[in-house]
């Protein structure tokens, strides 16, 4: 911020810092008022509700998508408009701890079957037995195999790759409560209920830092998680070796099915800031290659713009290749209004179903008929 105003005399650039859970509605809120923010950063899923509720202005005229990479496009398009300055990208990845995974002679599994294979016998009980081994005690886990996230986005890999399905379409048809999306769901809960992998009682309102705690403790073995994880990781004694962490795609179904959701962020600019050529010319400056660069370095940020990976430091960052390898598989993700709302419906439930408090056919019923209220 300071090189704008150094670049733009007698501008001051205010920050407002939101928590990322109470942001969208926050964001939302405060752009109908006349005190609310020239310009914002907004998630994917975003987009498509603040341009639908013209909250926002197209940037067609500000904006080159031919010079941002294919995954970026999609995160500022809405009914054949760009709506915003792409900033990031990303998808979940499988983080894995290399040594755990070496003194079992394993490699990252790339199918869920793989993954239950290579995670019972990466949790232990106090006596160091694992799930396979006479005398194993689920009742004295010391190290699981995975830290499982109460939460709708981090479970749709799992779902997609066990057979799952959200929408056909842009969203016109809802599918979550079909026959192959309950047994996706079941296989799912049985990560954790029957396969030991994951800890049952899990704090639900704060499983991120208790996640992140537990790998960068080395009481998990492996975890699925975004790039913005990265850094915090890295600080937990488990990697004070950074080598010692691994990257990969998150495993897929036996098909080949699945894969992460893609997303990413743009700075939108408000309706009520249309005519500020500096809300403009602060999105640019922040969505620049310069300042992609230093937040792909400095915060494992994946880049959009396709000039900045010919950048011979990004090229040499090998949490950044990784991460763009896994990018490269990611499973887009149906755009429309009501996107947003998606996991309002879906992560209550996905808790409900890895405490075992009902069963995936009623509880994806219920998803379905909400999801039906917010789709085209």
């Amino acid at each position: 911020m300071r090189q704008f105003e150094s670049e733009h005399p007698g501008v001051r650039v205010e920050v407002t810092v939101l928590p990322f859970g109470a942001a969208r509605n926050r964001l939302r809120t405060s752009l109908r008022t006349d005190n609310g923010p020239d310009l914002a950063r907004a998630e994917i899923a975003w987009v498509p509700e603040l341009a639908s509720e013209r909250l926002i202005v197209p940037l067609d005229t500000h904006v080159n998508l031919a010079e941002h990479i294919p995954a970026a496009r999609s995160v500022v398009s809405f009914e054949g408009q760009t709506w915003g300055f792409p900033q990031g990208v990303d998808c979940l990845v499988l983080y894995y701890n290399r040594t755990h995974l070496r003194q079992i002679g394993a490699q990252p599994p790339t199918t869920v079957d793989a993954l239950i294979d290579t995670g019972q016998k990466l949790t232990r009980d106090k006596a160091g037995r694992h799930r396979g081994e006479a005398g194993y005690d689920p009742d004295s886990i010391v190290r699981h195999a995975m830290f499982i996230k109460g939460d709708g986005y981090y479970f749709l890999p799992f779902f997609w790759a066990f057979g799952g399905e959200t929408f056909v379409g842009d969203a016109h048809e809802v599918r979550v409560d079909s026959r192959a999306s309950v047994k996706a769901a079941r296989q799912f809960a049985e990560l954790v209920r029957v396969f030991d992998l994951a800890p049952r009682r899990v704090d639900f309102a704060r499983d991120y830092a208790e996640e992140l705690s537990a790998f960068g403790q080395g009481r998990v073995s492996m975890i699925v998680q975004g790039p913005w994880a990265a850094a915090e990781i890295l600080r937990g004694p488990a990697f004070e070796d950074g080598a010692n962490l691994g990257v990969a795609p998150v495993p897929r179904g036996m098909d080949g099915g699945g894969g992460s959701p893609s997303g990413g962020h743009a700075f939108v600019v408000s309706a009520r800031s249309a005519r500020n050529p500096l809300a403009v010319q602060l999105g640019a400056f922040l969505a620049s290659a310069d300042s992609q660069k230093l937040l792909a370095l400095d915060n494992h940020i994946l880049p959009t713009r396709i000039a900045v990976y010919d950048d011979p430091s990004v090229r040499s960052a090998p949490l950044l290749l990784e991460f763009r390898a896994a990018l490269d598989e990611s499973h887009p993700r149906a755009l429309f209004p009501g996107m947003a709302q998606m996991f309002d419906a879906l992560t209550p439930a996905v808790q409900r179903l890895l405490r075992g408090e009902s069963d995936a056919e009623t509880l994806l019923g219920a998803v379905a008929k909400e999801w039906k209220e917010i789709t085209p």
